[in-house]
């Protein structure tokens, strides 16, 4: 892939990156307030791995304090359970308008897998097509404006949205979700105007404190609403 590391105001755009390789990352930058702009680029990462790997986690996109914008990422992995899967993960972001089918079915109690890693302050999550593949969450984000995605699971059994404080959850659409919004414990939350359809619970805010829940429609099967 492309690894810029410490490479302040770069620019990676209309690339296209293919890998099958066991652990890999597509396009990687993993310090801090480096303002990369990553734009139109074409991921394609599927990877299958059997033996233990001393890398905890592995992502199509790694990039902290960027745009990431319309990008296209399929990526799947099935190997050894230890491995924590992000289609993007980073902090303090600005993720908009890309198009993501992110999956794993390799997990155990120590690994979470995620389409949407977006941490801090000033992080933005915003029309954003993803389609979330058995035990891969949506977006998990602290501090953030969650807008107008789709999230739509494919024999999906975690959580569309989670899990932190300070978010603003607005004009998401869920679809065929086990769960829906994850709130539990966290303060400050704001879920407004979502359309949510899932198996089980539809929005979890268990023990939060400051929680606004407002003009949500809920589609739910055997599960609660809000716990």
């Amino acid at each position: 892939g492309i690894y810029f590391y410490s490479s302040e105001n770069s620019s990676i755009v209309n690339n296209y990156i293919q890998t099958s390789d066991a652990i890999i990352y597509g396009v990687r930058n993993h310090q801090g307030g480096q303002n990369a702009i990553i734009s139109g680029n074409t991921i394609n990462i599927t990877a299958s791995n059997s033996n233990w790997d001393p890398h905890s986690w592995f992502s199509a996109i790694e990039a902290y304090d960027a745009i990431i914008d319309s990008n296209d990422i399929y990526m799947y992995y099935e190997g050894y359970e230890g491995i924590n899967v992000y289609g993007i993960r980073s902090e303090r972001s600005e993720i908009t308008n890309n198009i993501m089918d992110v999956g794993s079915n390799a997990c155990h109690s120590a690994c979470d897998h995620y389409a949407i890693w977006n941490m801090g302050v000033g992080s933005i999550v915003d029309h954003n097509s993803i389609t979330s593949r058995y035990r891969t969450h949506g977006i998990w984000a602290s501090n953030a404006q969650i807008s107008n995605n789709n999230i739509n699971g494919l024999s999906n059994s975690k959580w569309a949205i989670g899990h932190g404080a300070n978010n603003v959850i607005t004009g998401n659409t869920i679809t065929n979700m086990s769960y829906g919004i994850q709130v539990d414990g966290q303060s400050d939350n704001v879920i407004d105007g979502n359309n949510i359809q899932v198996s089980n619970t539809g929005i979890n805010g268990d023990g939060a404190q400051n929680l606004s829940v407002t003009n949500n429609t809920f589609e739910i099967g055997s599960g609660r609403f809000i716990s």
